[in-house]
């Protein structure tokens, strides 16, 4: 039987390259999931390794901040280098461990920069949004035009029903689109 000279497996968080006498620690940056590794590899999008030694169970607990995305390699939980991360631009939003912005959907708008969600499109206005998932969504409201009507989170104007007048802009009901005076006629609001 041989002689037990001490030693054994490269935990997660760490690296064994040939000749090491102990595990090392990932750096800054850096992470291991797997045992027996002569790597790390850096920090993946949505996380950030702000210590050493990071394996699963503490990446599980590192996700980027919300209104933040963190792009790979992020050292901080809210990076702004444009590298490593960046904060979440108007029209669109960054929820915690987000990969990638998210454009506000139809119905709702951000004007700020760095939220964590859309604001709701307020009453009298529409908020086109974006459905293509790359352009950013609606950041300024849009008012609703004369002849039309929005309630609140509407994505398009709704035209005022026939023989009904939509006089003024901004309605927000279709109560507000009164019927057309006696002796005219009024289509499409």
């Amino acid at each position: 039987m041989g002689k037990d000279f001490g030693g054994g497996e490269c935990p997660a968080g760490h690296t064994c390259p040939q000749g090491v006498i102990s595990p090392i620690p990932c750096p800054i940056g850096m992470y291991q999931t797997k045992t027996k590794s002569t790597t790390c590899d850096n920090c993946p999008p949505g996380k950030y390794c702000d210590e050493k030694g990071i394996d699963q169970e503490i990446l599980k607990l590192k996700d980027c901040k919300a209104g933040y995305v963190c792009l790979g390699s992020a050292l901080v939980p809210y990076p702004e280098d444009g590298t490593t991360g960046k904060k979440c631009l108007p029209g669109f939003y960054c929820p915690e461990g987000t990969t990638k912005m998210i454009p506000c959907q139809p119905g709702k708008f951000e004007e700020r920069s760095g939220s964590s969600e859309c604001q709701i499109c307020p009453a009298g206005y529409f908020c086109k949004g974006s459905v293509d998932q790359i352009a950013p969504g609606t950041i300024v409201p849009e008012e609703c035009p004369e002849g039309s009507f929005c309630p609140l989170g509407s994505a398009i104007d709704t035209k005022c029903s026939d023989g009904r007048l939509g006089a003024g802009k901004r309605l927000t009901s279709a109560a507000e689109c009164p019927l057309c005076p006696a002796g005219k006629y009024c289509q499409n609001g």
